[in-house]
């Protein structure tokens, strides 16, 4: 994977659409939360979002650099495509790294 729409692709062909359908009827926090946990875990494995790899350095150009915020990322994108919603990219890295900043990390970036 190289970047963020191969991902996306990936996940939405090999989910059953049924479970996607169900998943996307959600509100975003309970659907992107239910499975962060399990589902971001086997998926931060997956992908070796916790090494370095091609998605890893696209993330971290983006100044994403945590494997939970990564895959935070993914599933919000996903669900926010599925629900014909703007990803809105910059708006969730925001987030993340003012949760960084919030943690001491002055640029926002926990390295």
């Amino acid at each position: 994977m190289k970047n963020l729409d191969e991902v996306l692709e990936m996940l939405e062909k090999r989910t059953l659409q049924k479970e996607l359908k169900e998943w996307a009827k959600k509100k975003e926090d309970d659907a992107c939360n239910s499975i962060h946990f399990h589902g971001g875990m086997a998926l931060r494995n997956e992908l070796g979002l916790w090494g370095k790899n091609e998605l890893t350095k696209w993330f971290n150009s983006m100044g994403i650099f945590h494997a939970d915020d990564m895959s935070g990322i993914i599933f919000t994108s996903l669900y926010r495509k599925l629900n014909n919603k703007d990803r809105d990219i910059d708006g969730q890295i925001k987030i993340y790294q003012d949760h960084w900043k919030k943690m001491g990390y002055k640029d926002g970036i926990p390295k």
